[in-house]
């Protein structure tokens, strides 16, 4: 099989990749939101994730990528279906949106690792994060009216944007700059072409680069449809900077809590960081733990004398080591929360 018929089979396998994953979401997918009441909730009565502040470093270097993959996707796809002619055009404003395009790139992540509000780890998985995996998994598939958040993205984000993303866009930089530099890189060594020739090591690269190609705009048209669908405030505030009225009232009364998109689960998840925060505020105090007694149904013993006074004391004992053991653990609650 020769490289020319290899190109014609991934352009029929993408195409209809693409097209299956546009009628999931549009026929499968999107009805599933309206049918389930996802869509009403969330657009009509506004019952959002708390939102998030995000740094302008963040959403510009987010912005430019944006702007520079859109370009690099329809300039590479002319370049390989040239269907107005020249494209020579479309080579040269390639080039110039992956040099763009690099630089964000290792941009971010210097922010990510090395910059004063370096936030990498919020995109490190975590045995939480494995734990609610498959709740988020079935949520999404609709199995599940809701799973619990434990970070601020969840596990499926942090895969998508912190590993596969990640490491596909490593890979196509460097395919990108190998097909750039190809004819320079044999001519320093035969080893930088595999020993392949230049031209054979060209052929192969390109394959792995219109492949990854294919799988970032794949990638790019779920991740802006999720986007939407789950977290419609903060893509609003990503791409323009605007908070709605509605969403700076969510933000000034989220301690209050909400149900949001993941029911009832983000609501308990709001009210108990509130109660840890008020808790912190608040001088420390014995908590009030009410013990559930049977007092009708269980008649109590008859006892008389030192008999009496000493079940008493037994009560007053089991009751003081319940009360201590309540206070560890709402210490331990609040010091996991701390924690994440």
């Amino acid at each position: 099989m020769t490289f020319s018929q290899i190109n014609v089979w991934l352009d029929v396998i993408f195409f209809g990749m693409l097209l299956a994953v546009l009628l999931g979401l549009g026929c499968v997918h999107l009805p599933g939101n309206i049918l389930t009441g996802r869509t009403k909730a969330r657009f009509i009565d506004w019952q959002w994730p708390h939102p998030h502040e995000v740094r302008f470093a963040q959403r510009f270097m987010h912005l430019v990528h944006v702007l520079g993959m859109i370009t690099l996707g329809l300039s590479g796809l002319y370049i390989r279906f040239p269907f107005a002619g020249d494209r020579n055009i479309a080579k040269y404003i390639h080039y110039v949106a992956m040099f763009i395009v690099t630089i964000n790139y290792f941009s971010r992540v210097w922010y990510a690792f090395f910059s004063p509000h370096r936030d990498y780890k919020e995109f490190a998985i975590g045995k939480k994060d494995l734990r609610v995996l498959i709740p988020s998994l079935m949520y999404y598939a609709f199995i599940k009216p809701s799973y619990r958040h434990v970070a601020k993205y969840g596990p499926m984000q942090k895969f998508t944007y912190g590993y596969f993303f990640f490491g596909a866009m490593f890979f196509q930089i460097l395919s990108g700059f190998y097909l750039f530099l190809a004819y320079q890189l044999g001519g320093i060594s035969p080893i930088l072409t595999f020993g392949l020739g230049i031209a054979t090591a060209r052929e192969i690269v390109r394959l792995v680069h219109y492949s990854l190609n294919w799988l970032l705009i794949i990638f790019t048209f779920v991740h802006m449809y999720l986007s939407i669908m789950e977290d419609f405030p903060a893509f609003q505030f990503f791409f323009f900077g605007y908070r709605s009225p509605r969403t700076l009232a969510l933000m000034g009364h989220g301690e209050h809590g909400h149900a949001g998109p993941h029911g009832e689960a983000a609501l308990e998840e709001v009210r108990e960081t509130a109660a840890a925060r008020d808790a912190e505020a608040a001088p420390m105090a014995e908590p009030k733990v009410f013990v559930h007694r049977k007092v009708e149904e269980e008649p109590q013993p008859s006892l008389s004398g030192e008999a009496q006074q000493a079940f008493a004391g037994l009560v007053d004992a089991l009751q003081s080591l319940s009360e201590r053991l309540a206070l560890l653990e709402d210490r331990i609650s609040r010091k996991e929360k701390e924690d994440e």
